[in-house]
């Protein structure tokens, strides 16, 4: 004997408009939220919701890189740059 709420549970999760509900993920300090749409059942308005998503993701990793890009330049130069402090010891 089946529970009332089984068969609506199981017809809810296998229809849902998610096949993945939400997943997260760390890249440096941003948490990045992606959304998963079943193709079948993909509307315009759900379509644009998950590529906004993309997009997001896309330029906050482009920016992640810039930012490490940056650092790592900024160290370099300070290991390659020579200290004054250091050149009159002889």
């Amino acid at each position: 004997m089946e529970r009332a709420g089984d068969s609506q549970m199981y017809y809810s999760i296998n229809n849902s408009i998610f096949k993945s509900y939400i997943l997260g993920w760390f890249s440096n300090v941003n948490i990045f939220l992606k959304i998963m749409i079943d193709i079948d059942n993909v509307s315009n308005n759900q379509k644009e919701i998950w590529w906004g998503f993309q997009v997001y993701k896309t330029n906050q990793q482009k920016k992640d890189k810039h930012r490490m890009h940056q650092l790592q330049e900024t160290i370099d130069s300070q290991i390659l740059t020579p200290n004054p402090h250091l050149q009159n010891i002889k």
